[in-house]
């Protein structure tokens, strides 16, 4: 539990400057904790312990693909979906659900998440609200058919959204980065 460790050590410090922190997952983490993917029951811990903290802002370098499978609530939905058994798929509103956790976690602080952009998929993610007048033009906008994303439950908590990979030039470095990325529904807001 090296992670949730640091976090506490990260509370518990003052703070006297503006700085960035970066709570990193090695592999002693992952020894420690378990195998890779986390319950986001342990993230949304981890997440509660660097928001107490009061951050300006936590972004999360994690792609939250899907919903939650894993919690006993996902795994009861399941279950009952594949028995046709109502009583089991109820009884996922009592057990604890990975995705509801992590939201509330999310909703405690400024939290941005993660999505990549896909040229395979035509899945979206919300929109950013964008006001401009007249012509937008972006001819260096970095472009996708679709994303892949959180789902709805996590991008409704948290408060921003941004792209997780990012282009390098020839030589694969990553020299600058551009602002804005687009998918389809992001294009059509631009246009107003």
């Amino acid at each position: 539990d090296i992670v949730l460790r640091a976090a506490d050590s990260f509370v518990e410090k003052p703070r006297t400057a503006p700085a960035v922190v970066v709570v990193d997952i090695d592999s002693r983490s992952i020894d420690d904790v378990g195998a890779w993917p986390w319950p986001r029951e342990t993230v949304a811990t981890l997440v509660d312990r660097v928001a107490a903290a009061a951050p300006s802002v936590v972004a999360i370098d994690i792609l939250f693909e899907n919903a939650d499978s894993h919690s006993p609530a996902a795994l009861a939905r399941q279950l009952g979906t594949r028995l046709g058994r109502s009583d089991l798929t109820a009884l996922a509103d009592t057990l604890p659900d990975g995705d509801k956790r992590l939201g509330a976690a999310l909703e405690s602080t400024a939290a941005v998440l993660g999505f990549v952009l896909d040229p395979a998929t035509r899945s979206t993610i919300p929109a950013p609200p964008i006001t401009a007048r007249g012509d937008v033009r972006l001819a260096d906008i970095w472009r996708g058919a679709g994303v892949i994303g959180p789902p709805a439950e996590l991008t409704d908590a948290a408060p921003g959204l941004g792209a997780l990979a990012l282009l390098g030039d020839a030589s694969g470095i990553i020299r600058r980065v551009l602002l804005p990325s687009s998918a389809p529904d992001i294009a059509e807001i631009l246009r107003l």
